[in-house]
């Protein structure tokens, strides 16, 4: 058994209710969703698609049904194995808690061995188990650090489609944030651009919007947001500018207020392009 003083876990499972009646209740469900969204529920096409919906949800978050002890099956082994053990490139999808839609994604996972090993495979099953549950894309990824220099990510790819036309504008994102304390897994900011640019936008407000929540995520003294973009809008109809890039940028905290701070920012992106 896997010792349990230094773990920490999410012990959410499924109501006790056997699995016939989860499928009856979450195909009237998501009937009664089908049918608020104007559809005929009576159509065709649709007359098994609660079900259908049901039980890729119960797929989808099998996770609940999952415990620890029961994925890792005792496969943890006594051996003399002193250097770092990695496994990368896992394969994992999940569900948005917020709004019930994908994100997919690869998992990394390394640990230095202290007399015990555990099955490779295993590892595999326990991000499986969690990720079959609904999850915060932020969630667990804010970690107390005492780093108070810059941190910036830069050329982090989007798209979205502009709200005026339903055409796409594409283009890349900029952030750079100064620390209080925490700090945000990097590759959740890539998550932060992605949550904000699949809605319908306007290049102005997915800048605010994704400077203001990593404001609120992070409490940082100051968090800059540059994008740069080519609106097809622009590109494809009415003046046909080929080569036109729109850019934008939100500043918050000291590297709206220092402009040694927010020049520094700005010279390490263009760096960086």
């Amino acid at each position: 058994m896997i010792p349990r003083q230094n773990i920490r876990c999410c012990t959410i499972e499924r109501p006790c209710t056997s699995p016939s009646t989860h499928l009856d209740d979450m195909s009237k469900a998501y009937a009664s969703i089908i049918a608020h969204c104007g559809e005929d529920i009576q159509r065709q096409g649709l007359l098994k698609t609660p079900e259908r919906a049901a039980k890729a949800m119960l797929f989808f978050t099998k996770g609940y049904e999952d415990n620890l002890d029961d994925v890792v099956n005792e496969a943890i082994f006594d051996e003399d194995h002193d250097e770092m053990v990695i496994v990368s490139n896992i394969e994992m999808f999940s569900l948005c808690e917020h709004h019930l839609v994908p994100f997919i994604g690869k998992v990394h996972i390394g640990y230095l061995p202290n007399k015990k090993v555990i099955g490779l495979s295993k590892l595999a099953r326990i991000v499986e188990m969690f990720s079959r549950r609904l999850q915060d894309v932020v969630n667990e990824a804010i970690f107390d650090e005492d780093h108070d220099e810059m941190v910036i990510v830069s050329n982090i790819e989007m798209f979205s489609l502009c709200e005026h036309h339903l055409v796409p504008f594409i283009g890349k994102v900029h952030i750079g944030y100064l620390p209080n304390k925490k700090v945000i897994g990097l590759s959740k900011l890539a998550r932060i651009v992605e949550m904000f640019s699949r809605r319908l936008q306007v290049q102005e407000r997915l800048t605010k919007q994704i400077a203001v929540a990593i404001s609120e995520v992070l409490q940082p003294l100051g968090v800059a947001v540059v994008v740069e973009a080519s609106h097809m809008c622009m590109v494809m109809r009415g003046v046909q500018k080929i080569n036109a890039t729109t850019m934008t940028s939100c500043m918050l905290g000291v590297l709206r207020d220092d402009a040694k701070t927010r020049d520094e920012f700005l010279n390490l992106t263009k760096r960086q392009k």
